[in-house]
């Protein structure tokens, strides 16, 4: 073979081998949609643990993104 068809070959080697790659990756990307409900849901997890946590086991009640109220027994 002469010096042009193993650059040849070699750019070819090379665009293949990336668009595998590519191709493999988006495959692995989750929609926006299943990611924003995966942190949205993350969030709200977070939110009860430490609720629970400053309320010591006690029923409590988030009133807004920066009000938690621990109520002293579990309503009826």
């Amino acid at each position: 073979m002469t010096a042009p068809n193993w650059l040849t070959a070699i750019a070819l080697t090379l665009v293949v081998g990336w668009f595998a790659a590519w191709a493999d990756s988006t495959a692995d990307r989750p929609s926006a949609a299943s990611q924003a409900a995966q942190e949205e849901a993350a969030a709200l997890a977070s939110r009860d643990w430490v609720a629970a946590q400053v309320c010591a086991g006690r029923p409590f009640e988030w009133l807004d993104d920066k009000t938690l109220v621990c109520h002293r027994e579990v309503r009826p």
